[in-house]
């Protein structure tokens, strides 16, 4: 017979568990268009603003020089409007010419001015789409393989070129059981 031994004993209990990064993009393109060029390699460490992706970029270069030409004109048209809105206000100081067409030219000058405002905000929207031709990545991390490789067509926040996971912290996440 042996008397039973009394010692303090640690308690400790096994959980499953998985790690995953706070921060992952499935990165799409903002503009539809044919990828031009992958500038990654799979598993490549990437820091945010690297470019990833290039789509052909020439058709919203001519949206671009189309909107620039669009707006020379209307600055030509405009000036011509602003030369004409002086003239009848001359003319009707001296009584030579009706009121109604010296409104009508004040408010062609205005259409004027509200076009080229018009035009040269096309053409911000055009040069943003013209700088979304090159994919960038948005974060830190690490890239994952092209799901959609060069020559192919991508739609706009649709098609998903690649994910990338950031690397620097991780999370642990498990169950644990209701009693402990």
């Amino acid at each position: 017979v042996a008397q039973v031994l009394v010692k303090p004993v640690q308690n400790w209990h096994t959980y499953t568990t998985r790690l995953e990064a706070p921060q992952e993009v499935a990165l799409m393109p903002r503009v539809s268009g044919v990828i031009d060029k992958i500038n990654f390699k799979e598993g490549d460490s990437v820091e945010e603003g690297d470019l990833l992706f290039t789509l052909d970029a020439r058709p919203f270069a001519a949206v671009v020089d189309s909107l620039k030409a669009q707006i020379e004109s209307a600055k030509a048209a405009l000036e011509q409007a602003k030369s004409e809105a002086k003239r009848a206000d001359r003319l009707t100081e001296r009584k030579a010419i009706s009121t109604e067409q010296a409104e009508s030219r004040k408010s062609t000058l205005r259409q004027r001015e509200a076009q080229l405002l018009a035009l040269q905000a096309e053409l911000t929207a055009a040069e943003l789409d013209l700088a979304f031709t090159q994919v960038r990545s948005p974060i830190d991390g690490i890239v994952s393989r092209a799901n959609i490789t060069k020559g192919n067509n991508v739609l706009a926040g649709q098609s998903v070129l690649t994910s990338i996971v950031s690397n620097q912290q991780m999370y642990a996440y498990f169950d644990i059981d209701e009693r402990t």
